[in-house]
């Protein structure tokens, strides 16, 4: 729906501004791939991989207040801490707002790019172009 400028296909606009930004930087992300962890199978909206386990989670809550939507995402987050995963530290959670601010996208980002903790989970093969583990960016013109 949403095509982010190396042609990744997003859901959302957030998630293009996210993917946008990580390419900006020249970033290797997964983007809606499964994560496999200890007791459960994920799906984050951005997972940072550059061995091949997933580092770092980066998921972006753009519908808050929905109590269905609301009570999912905190199941998302006992099974990230489950795992390992942490706020702040290898676990980064957005919200709609947030990328409202450039400053914050920007801390955002590069608290993405900067995390060097040991992996916490194996994730499973890329599912098609959509969780691709590198973008490439388009053909020089």
């Amino acid at each position: 729906k949403y095509a982010t400028n190396w042609g990744i296909k997003m859901r959302s606009k957030s998630e293009r501004t996210i993917g946008n930004k990580l390419e900006e930087y020249g970033v290797a992300y997964r983007y809606d791939s499964l994560v496999i962890l200890d007791l459960a199978t994920v799906s984050p909206d951005f997972s940072d991989s550059e061995t091949g386990l997933d580092d770092s989670i980066l998921e972006i809550f753009g519908k808050e207040g929905d109590p269905e939507y609301d009570k999912n995402n905190a199941r998302k987050i006992e099974v990230y801490h489950d795992a390992g995963f942490l706020e702040h530290s290898n676990l980064i959670i957005t919200r709609e707002k947030d990328l409202e601010n450039p400053e914050l996208l920007e801390d955002i980002i590069e608290r993405f790019l900067l995390v060097d903790l040991l992996p916490a989970c194996s994730a499973s093969a890329p599912v098609g172009i959509l969780s691709q583990s590198r973008p490439q960016p388009p053909p020089a013109s």
